[in-house]
Formats: C-alpha cells, sequence, structure tokens
C-alpha cells in the first residue's frame, strides 16, 4: 500500500465510522492537510465534523476512535472536534474534541477558522464557505496577539516543556507565522515559517534539528535502555497560533549553538540510534525558549 493509499484508508474510514454514529452534516479539513504541507507518519490529520444535535454517547465516540488506532497506522495523528451546526458562529465556544489519544473540550480557534475557509476542503457534506461564517482580519489578528501573549509567552518562563520536541517545534514555527499574519494578514505553512527562521534570527541548530526531524529521511526508533534525562513530559501544547500537533518522530542529535559535544562518554549509544543527547535536549530548549520569548517581544513590543 503506497502513503496515498494509506492516507485515503483512514479518511474513508474515519467518515463512514462516525457517519454511523453520529448525525454529521460534514467532515472538513484544515492544517496541514488543506493547505498541502502534509507529510505522511509526521503530519496531523486535523479534522472538524460538523453535527446536527449534541453528542449524546461521548465514550462510544472514544471507543470510535480507539478502534481506528488499533487498526489504522496512521490513525494516532488524526484528531477532530465536533462542533454543532448551529454553533459555528461563536468562535468562543468549546468543542468535544479527539486529539493525542484523549478527549476534551476546546475552542476552534480563529486561524483554525480562516484554515477551514482557505482550504475550503470537505470529506464529507458540504464545504466550509457554505456553512461557516468569515473570520475578519481584525478577529484573526486579536486571536494571535491573545495567543502569544498569555500562551506562549508565560510559556517561556518554564524549563521542563522546552526539552521536548513538540515544545521546539510549535515555538518556533508559531511565533514565524505569527509574525506574518500580524504583518500581512496571511497565513504561511509550517515549511514557509521554517524557512523563514534563519531571517528572525533563530539558532541555526535549532532550526536544522526542526527541519531534519520533519523533514529529513526517517531514523531508528529504537529508544537506548535508560531513559535521556530530564524527564520528558508527556503533554503537548493544546493551544496556539499553529494548530495542536502530535510529537514530531525523533531524529538525530544536532551540534548545540556555539559548543561541540563531540567525544562526550555519554553521548555514544545516542549517536549510534540517531537520537538527541541529553545535553542537545536541554541545549536545544534553552536556545528554542529564549529565541521565542524574544520574538514575542518584539513582535507584541512588550
Amino acid at each position: 500500500m503506497t502513503s496515498d493509499e494509506a492516507v485515503q484508508l483512514l479518511l474513508d474510514g474515519f467518515v463512514a465510522s462516525v457517519c454511523g454514529l453520529l448525525p454529521v452534516r460534514a467532515v472538513w479539513v484544515h492544517g496541514s492537510l488543506a493547505l498541502g504541507d502534509f507529510q505522511v507518519g509526521r503530519s496531523d490529520f486535523d479534522l472538524v465534523a460538523v453535527l446536527d444535535g449534541p453528542i449524546v454517547d461521548p465514550e462510544a465516540l472514544c471507543e470510535l476512535h480507539r478502534s481506528l488506532e488499533k487498526t489504522h497506522p496512521l490513525a494516532e495523528k488524526l484528531h477532530c472536534s465536533y462542533m454543532q451546526v448551529d454553533q459555528l458562529a461563536d468562535a468562543s465556544l468549546r468543542h468535544p474534541t479527539w486529539a493525542q489519544q484523549r478527549y476534551f473540550d476546546r475552542p476552534v480557534g480563529a486561524v483554525t477558522r480562516r484554515e477551514l475557509a482557505l482550504g475550503d476542503r470537505s470529506l464529507f457534506g458540504p464545504p466550509p464557505s457554505s456553512l461557516l461564517p468569515a473570520t475578519t482580519d481584525e478577529e484573526l489578528a486579536a486571536f494571535i496577539r491573545d495567543d502569544l501573549e498569555h500562551f506562549w509567552y508565560p510559556a517561556t518562563r518554564k524549563l521542563t516543556p522546552w526539552y521536548t520536541d513538540i515544545w521546539v517545534d510549535l515555538g518556533l514555527i508559531t511565533v514565524a507565522r505569527a509574525g506574518v499574519t500580524l504583518t500581512t494578514g496571511h497565513l504561511i505553512t509550517k515549511q514557509a515559517a521554517l524557512s523563514l527562521l534563519p531571517s528572525l534570527g533563530a539558532p541555526a541548530s535549532v532550526v536544522t534539528d526542526i527541519h531534519h526531524r520533519r523533514y529529513g529521511p526517517p531514523t531508528r526508533a529504537t529508544p537506548p535502555t535508560k531513559r535521556p534525562t530530564p524527564t520528558q513530559p508527556t503533554t503537548a501544547p493544546t493551544q496556539g497560533a499553529a494548530p495542536t500537533q502530535g510529537a514530531a518522530p525523533t531524529q538525530g542529535a544536532a551540534p548545540a549553538e556555539g559548543a561541540s559535544l563531540t567525544g562526550h562518554p555519554a553521548l555514544g549509544r545516542y549517536a549510534a540510534l540517531a537520537l538527541p543527547s541529553p545535553l542537545w535536549r536541554l541545549r536545544r530548549g534553552q536556545l528554542a525558549r529564549s529565541f521565542v520569548r524574544r520574538q514575542i517581544a518584539e513582535v507584541l513590543d512588550l
């Protein structure tokens, strides 16, 4: 089976299953799958299901997603928010969502709504342009500013989250995308944001690390016997100008900015497995956190 066939099989299976369980009006696509930056096995399947009524049995919906994850190798990356058709106009409402292999409520924010409008792609039923109220440039800018100031900027005061791939990736990509949108009103893809980062003064080694992990060849997934330290949290950011992403596949360690780790006795087994070393994760987290904080302060004039 080709990658395209596996993707289509998963999407077709999900639509058939969810339409058999819930009163579905439409299933829409946003994120990289809608905007042309989708990477099989690395990108998430970001979906919105529009319903004609409420979810009566949340556990049955959770079981649907769990069953898909058991039968489709890509299904762990399938994320879906469930919105009632009579609630589409209110961007402040929280909606049932399955993402990161758990069920919770969250809003479908202005960035997601703009992505839905730009892609205007439906897997089932009418497209977003026929049901979803338009998001104005002012609403989009206000959402992004609020997200930077009240979510991402406070997050730069913390240490531990920045030792994980997902926070480094989303942190740098989010601030790059946010700057462009606030300046021009346009959304750019994650790949375009990654290409922009060097011109913003992002640490070259961190940008290389992100690019290799997201777009480079896959590496061995076998972990070392002992876990890297410090202990890495499993919780990924659940909001932001960039839609929430699942953890990206682990990739090779990049050299620390301005320092060499070559020959360090603790790093041999990590290098052999093409896994990031604990020392590189520490250094990368410090560099990413500092850049994100500085960039937000500049964009928002803090």
